[in-house]
């Protein structure tokens, strides 16, 4: 299980590791905010954007509190859910600096789906708004996964953006379980006749 910090963690850590996998692409960068226009950016860019929160199918059902018989509550309610990223891809397309990210992206995420708890930690560290973050101890580890996406379904995925589209892939990252950090009150105890 990991804190409400989770979600952020693990968008910072997949960030953290593409800029370091498209440093051969000179000046490439890596954001994380809503898809640009084209026109707002000028190099090489790869940008991962949030644009999904689902339940996980497999464990969506174990995340309810649990008591024992005298109404103590032994295990935290937990969600377990699922994070859709759209990565976006600019730059020259003359050199085809779109595409050469993509492909590095690609192979990148393909030999390295799952974060490794070590890089999870070190960007951690390194963040001051993820210190107190616990998802590099979590018993599920969070995979990366290329999702199929429509040509319908780009469509209205960049126009909820008002953005024209760019070169783009989705990729799932499965599962990320939250454990509730608030207080769970006992249910009342029922009246006797």
């Amino acid at each position: 299980m990991s804190n409400d910090l989770a979600i952020a963690t693990v968008t910072e850590v997949i960030k953290d590791e593409i800029q370091a996998a498209v440093q051969p692409i000179s000046g490439a960068s890596v954001t994380t905010q809503r898809p640009y226009k084209k026109a707002e950016v000028n190099n090489a860019a790869v940008n991962i954007y949030l644009y999904q929160v689902n339940p996980n199918e497999s464990l969506r059902n174990v995340d309810l509190p649990t008591r024992n018989n005298t109404g103590t509550l032994i295990q935290q309610p937990k969600i377990a859910i699922d994070l859709s990223y759209l990565f976006s891809f600019y730059g020259d397309d003359a050199t085809q600096e779109p595409q050469r990210l993509l492909g590095t992206v690609a192979a990148y995420i393909h030999a390295n789906p799952v974060l490794d708890d070590q890089k999870i930690r070190e960007v951690i560290n390194k963040t001051s708004y993820l210190r107190g973050s616990d998802l590099d101890q979590s018993t599920e580890q969070v995979k990366f996964t290329m999702i199929p996406s429509s040509l319908k379904e780009s469509f209205q995925l960049w126009s909820a953006f008002q953005s024209p589209y760019v070169l783009s892939a989705t990729y799932e990252a499965r599962v990320v379980i939250i454990e509730s950090s608030t207080p769970i009150h006992a249910p009342p105890l029922p009246v006797s006749p």
